[in-house]
């Protein structure tokens, strides 16, 4: 559940469902940082309030991604511009700019420092990249972009969240990246993992009833609990309704994983409490 398509209320009443065991709270960079050293975390703690008062965890997340503030560019930050699917002109931050990742790094110490200690908090996305959400995901990327670049970036970007929140639970997203397929994704999954162990699991949020499919399920496997190397998530791709069962299949039996981000829609509706109250049983009560 990110925090801005979701209500106060409608997270109330959804973790008031006994198969629900904690929240995704989401924000973004500009409205978290709106002004260099200038945090506003008040809608982050607003929904930790209620998740603390259901006895429940959270997920957090800040994403850099489509959200960079204005006063980053006007640290000197790169940019370039690219046209997108419906034909209008973007501008994001170079991926390749160090600058970037060093004031993206200082703002997750920043993070590290507000929430390291709570202990209602027991995930955190690994994010930062200068494309989509998180994990090492662009729509587009510049023509001369460096790979080797953009993971030795990323590599600073992960000892900085271990360091930031060294008692909480990591995620790293796994994607593909344009011309490189999962290369990138299984630099640094190896890395992470010859690092830091079973601390950062692997994250993919297309599970549907077929996806992820071949070779990105392969990845998830080979990173997760199936080879003993640590743990893996997912969240939902849409709305599932009856194919819910299907899904969770997938996601558990499949692939290994037991943390399963599920959209408000599939939680709102009650024809669907059978399904999430069965594979909670099942999932948690081994």
């Amino acid at each position: 559940m990110v925090t801005k398509s979701v209500r106060l209320d409608e997270v109330e009443n959804i973790l008031s469902k006994p198969f629900v065991d904690g929240a995704l709270i989401g924000s973004e960079w500009s409205t978290v940082e709106p002004s260099e050293g200038n945090y506003d975390w008040s809608i982050i703690d607003q929904y930790l309030e209620i998740v603390k008062s259901k006895g429940k965890k959270a997920t957090l997340v800040v994403i850099a991604g489509k959200s960079i503030p204005e006063w980053v560019y006007a640290k000197g930050v790169k940019t370039w511009n690219w046209v997108d699917h419906k034909g209008q002109s973007v501008t994001y931050p170079n991926p390749t700019d160090p600058k970037f990742y060093e004031l993206w790094i200082d703002f997750v110490k920043a993070l590290g420092q507000k929430y390291a200690n709570d202990s209602s908090i027991s995930q955190v996305n690994i994010c930062g990249g200068t494309g989509a959400l998180c994990g090492l995901r662009f729509y587009e990327l510049p023509p001369d972009w460096d790979p080797n670049i953009i993971v030795e970036q990323w590599k600073k970007i992960v000892d900085t969240y271990v360091m930031a929140f060294p008692n909480t639970n990591l995620f790293f997203e796994v994607h593909t990246t344009k011309g490189q397929g999962l290369q990138l994704s299984e630099q640094m999954m190896s890395y992470n993992n010859s690092k830091y162990g079973n601390k950062i699991g692997p994250f993919e949020d297309f599970l549907s009833t077929t996806a992820p499919q071949s070779e990105l399920a392969s990845t998830i496997k080979k990173w997760g609990p199936q080879t003993d190397k640590g743990w893996c998530a997912f969240q939902q791709a849409r709305a599932q309704g009856p194919d819910l069962n299907t899904a969770y299949s997938h996601g558990y039996n499949d692939i290994g994983c037991k943390y399963f981000e599920i959209y408000k829609t599939d939680l709102q509706n009650p024809a669907y409490d059978p399904i999430h109250q069965k594979w909670h049983d099942l999932i948690w009560g081994e």
